[in-house]
């Protein structure tokens, strides 16, 4: 177990009542007629019941909407969430060969307060649900009452969060409900899947806590759970390469633009893709997310999880989770994953690892990251602004043949009261500043691909 403490994973089947397991013409073998099982005959017949649920709130909570606010003077700092019915989604949840619909929604309660004091939403502000139709009737297959979080505070004081969800696709081609949360100032971080199995809905969840990973707060329907190892983790939850959606639900640090300039995210194509396949539904057809595919997906999950492992356990000193960020330095199509470590800025360090023959590797040669900004323009390597004492250095770095090359195209000083110039003053316009800012790296590759 590469040294590290054995992690719980609690397989859980969840009890609730309208978790109906129905006749299944895929999967039970008995070969039966749709019409004999009382299944849907056509798309036409989904869509019209599926747009009866989804005007139904619409009607409690509104339409898609995103809400973006200024918190300061300028246009990247604030806020932005969506509003009302943020997600619509035609997947076959529980492989029936039946296609269901997912929603998650804004209920409009449990909101929190930014450093701005605006207020936004918390995880238990979204709502996720799943519903199928049997013998002409809508049956809720999930209701989840919260979505995944990233708390951005490091104080118990300040509550602000960041929300999100994730839908993969796991290796029996079902879909996985994934939920990712971060408490950094409890020294937490925790997955939650949610998928069918066996005509069963499993929750499986996992927590990284401190010194340890464990399993916490799971309500066990047969009192078990079962024992395994990482790479059993590993090969159960990390070994996919299909990401069905993605989605920034709430920012409380970013507008809108802010989003778009700082993360390269645009939260407004969850809503654009929302109101296409309510668009489908309104002309009695089906439509889905765009799914992403891509064979390092899952190769860069494994290794940051592993950073984060290390960080975590058999660490006596142990931090909240590394920062990471995606880039394509060499533009070849497959992005860079880049993971910042370190105790302090003396120390911040950033690897580089690439995709290549299936698998990750790490670059021969990374570069400090104390002080430091990243900056990319889309077009050629990364830039590294390091500012400290007065004195100010601009390095790019490019990289081929697993090594990285660096050229220092700027240098100098200023007094103690000068601000350090930007790169624009310093002739290299039409940068935007690389960072995670407390993102899931799930949310980071569906919108890497979709750009």
């Amino acid at each position: 177990m590469r040294g590290l403490a054995k992690i719980l994973i609690c397989i859980t089947m969840i009890n609730v009542s309208a978790c109906t397991v129905r006749p299944n013409t895929k999967t039970n073998g008995e070969g039966k007629d749709p019409v004999e099982a009382n299944l849907p005959q056509s798309d036409k017949e989904l869509s019209e019941k599926y747009l009866v649920k989804c005007q139904e709130i619409m009607g409690l909570y509104g339409k898609p909407d995103l809400i973006s606010a200024e918190g300061s003077t300028n246009e990247i700092t604030g806020c932005s969430y969506i509003n009302g019915l943020c997600i619509v989604d035609i997947l076959d949840f529980n492989g029936d060969g039946i296609e269901d619909l997912l929603l998650v929604y804004n209920n409009s309660k449990h909101f929190d307060e930014n450093i701005y004091g605006q207020l936004i939403p918390s995880e238990s502000t979204y709502e996720i649900e799943v519903w199928t139709l049997y013998d002409e009737t809508l049956e809720q297959l999930l209701h989840i009452p919260f979505v995944g979080r990233i708390n951005s505070s490091n104080t118990l004081s300040q509550s602000s969060v960041n929300c999100f969800i994730t839908v993969f696709e796991n290796t029996k081609g079902l879909p996985v409900v994934q939920l990712y949360s971060e408490v950094p100032y409890l020294r937490t971080y925790s997955y939650s899947n949610y998928y069918y199995s066996d005509q069963r809905l499993i929750e499986e969840q996992l927590e990284y806590h401190d010194q340890s990973m464990s399993i916490t707060d799971v309500d066990m329907k047969d009192d078990s759970y079962i024992p395994v190892t990482e790479d059993a983790w590993d090969e159960h939850n990390s070994s996919y390469n299909k990401i069905l959606l993605s989605a920034v639900l709430s920012n409380d640090g970013f507008t809108y633009t802010g989003l778009m300039k700082v993360l390269g995210i645009d939260i407004r194509q969850t809503i654009e893709q929302t109101s296409k396949v309510l668009g489908a539904l309104e002309n009695q057809g089906l439509d889905s997310f765009v799914t992403v595919e891509e064979d390092y997906l899952s190769s860069f999950v494994r290794q940051l999880d592993k950073a984060n492992r290390e960080r975590f356990t058999g660490n006596e000193h142990a931090k909240p989770a590394i920062t990471y960020c995606l880039y394509d330095i060499d533009r070849n199509g497959v992005p860079e994953l880049l993971i910042k470590s370190g105790e302090a800025e003396a120390d911040y360090w950033y690897d580089i690892f690439a995709f290549g023959n299936g698998q990750t590797h790490r670059v021969e040669n990374g570069f400090y990251g104390g002080h430091s900004v990243l900056y990319a323009n889309g077009e050629s390597g990364l830039l590294v602004y390091e500012a400290s004492m007065g004195t100010y250095i601009v390095t790019q770095y490019s990289f081929s043949d697993n090594s990285l090359a660096a050229q220092e195209l700027a240098r100098g000083n200023i007094g103690w009261d000068q601000d350090y110039p930007s790169l624009d003053d310093l002739g290299m316009p039409g940068y935007q500043r690389l960072s995670n800012y407390y993102v899931p790296i799930s949310v980071l590759l569906y919108n890497f691909s979709l750009a």
